[in-house]
């Protein structure tokens, strides 16, 4: 999971950088007309996620996450999200049920 985090905010953070370079040359031309459509995941903003290499704690349960980390919900939201990776064609109403 945290490797899949990781690799989403690199994309987003490549796509903060093209168009930033995009604008760059943008403004250097300004007769120029940029057709090209955006290709990836919608940048959203600059997010960033700071972690430890050495955590402090190995294992934390799911109590724990939500009484002392504030992760209410965590276990279902999980659930979830393996649900619809293990099915990514099911509804999520189906999923539910």
């Amino acid at each position: 999971m945290t490797a899949w985090l990781e690799c989403r905010e690199k994309v987003q953070q490549h796509c903060l950088t093209i168009k930033g370079r995009q604008q760059a040359s943008h403004d250097q031309n300004p007769l120029r007309v940029d057709t090209t459509k955006p290709i990836g995941p919608p940048c959203t903003g600059t997010r960033y996620l700071k972690m430890t290499e050495h955590p402090t704690t190995k294992a934390v349960s799911f109590k724990d996450l939500g009484e002392e980390y504030g992760a209410i919900n965590f276990q279902d939201a999980l659930s979830n999200f393996i649900a619809q990776f293990n099915h990514p064609g099911v509804s999520a109403a189906s999923l539910h049920n």
